[in-house]
């Protein structure tokens, strides 16, 4: 195996309504374009909570 370096930085936003975010968390970091994908509720249908 050859030897290397990986550097990705990561900013996860989570909570309700986040997503109205995503244009500006897109320009903080010099991006122009943000492609959101979500479930129908399928998450919240999965998780192990209730809400």
């Amino acid at each position: 195996m050859d030897n290397f370096t990986f550097y990705s930085p990561t900013l996860f936003a989570f909570g309700k309504d986040t997503e109205s975010q995503a244009g500006s968390l897109v320009r903080r970091f010099g991006g122009s374009r943000v492609l959101i994908h979500f479930g129908g509720g399928s998450a919240q249908k999965t998780a192990c909570w209730t809400g």
